[in-house]
Order: C-alpha cells, then structure tokens, then sequence
C-alpha cells in the first residue's frame, strides 16, 4: 500500500493536484485507555501525504456499516481515529467519510456535533471491482460528463487505480476543469488543481 501512496503523490505532483485522502484509523496506530494514542509505523504514510500538502480526514477506525452499529460502537470508531490523525496531524480533522457512504441522520448530528463536515462522493471509480484503468477511467468520465462536476472516490490501495488516475486527470485538464480543494472546510480552487481520491 505504501508504494501505491508514494506513486500517487507523484502522479499529484505532477499535475499541481491536492487530494483529500480519508484514513482509517486502524491503518494509523492504535488508543489505549485513557485515550493514549499509539501511533503504528504505517502512520509515516499519512505524514508522507500531509508533508505533500494533501489533506487527511477521517474514515472511521475500521471500516464497519457504521448504521448497523450501537452509538456507543459507533462514537468509537469516528473518536478514535479523529485522535490518530490529531497525532499525526497536530490538529483536529475537518471532514468524514462514512465506510460504504452509509449514514443516517444519528451518525450525520454526531458528525456535526464533533466539528466534522460530512463528505460523500458522488462519482464513484468503482476501483476497488474493476481491474482494468480504462475502464475505471471511463466510468468516471462519463459520470462527469453527467453532472459537470462532482466529487471522485478513488481508493489509494489498488494499482489499477494508480494506472486510471492519469487518464481521468487528463482528460479533465484538456476538457478544462477546475479542480478544488478543501481549506478550512471550504471547497477553494487550487492554483493549478486537486482532486478527491
């Protein structure tokens, strides 16, 4: 997975895009009781993506269908990992990804309640099904040339996404898109662009 990020983040570089990557606490360390984070090796990679000036956001701690779950479960999940990526980050994070995109309104006021903006996608790779980049690619171009724009979920732990990324960002340069970025819980355009993976 590692080697997977590092080539995103050139790829990103080198087309002057800021992503949001959204992180699961489990991949960052662990919290003991007392809310003593411990920080795992892996969480190098989420320094590496803030280091590249991309953001970090939540995805829960382990990715579970979060509606299914008692508040108390529930609490935990988004709580923990909001504390890994304080650690990691030294701020608090902006935004949230429930797993799977379920949410109802519970997990929705709770979200709010903790500072978080809730961020869906509405432009979906399906990366994660499909191991042919042309294909994801033309997916997620065709979905945009629905709607005009939209947020892009792309998952950083499958080469065939890695192999996609090009082609869609591409293809959007040469269609002039403009690409943003999120600043403050704000949705700003980037000198030269971002995408949301």
């Amino acid at each position: 997975m590692c080697d997977i990020v590092q080539i995103i983040l050139v790829l990103l570089q080198k087309y002057g895009i800021k992503a949001c990557f959204f992180e699961l606490g489990q991949n960052l360390g662990t919290v003991e009781s007392g809310n003593q984070v411990k920080l795992a090796r892996t969480a190098d990679v989420a320094r590496r993506v803030l280091e590249a000036g991309h953001i970090v956001a939540n995805h829960s701690y382990s990715h579970p269908v979060l509606p299914k779950l008692p508040e108390a479960q529930r609490s935990s999940e988004i709580d923990r990992t909001n504390l890994l990526l304080e650690k990691v980050s030294g701020h608090k994070p902006l935004l949230f990804r429930a797993p799977y995109g379920a949410r109802n309104r519970g997990i929705l006021e709770q979200i709010r309640s903790e500072g978080l903006r809730s961020i869906m996608w509405n432009i979906d790779s399906l990366d994660w099904a499909d191991p042919i980049p042309e294909s994801i690619a033309m997916r997620v171009l065709q979905g945009l040339n629905r709607s005009h724009k939209g947020i892009i979920l792309f998952h950083d732990i499958h080469k065939q996404s890695v192999l996609a990324l090009p082609q869609v960002v591409e293809e959007l340069i040469r269609q002039n898109y403009t690409f943003l970025t999120f600043d403050s819980g704000r949705r700003v355009a980037w000198p030269s662009s971002s995408l949301n993976t």
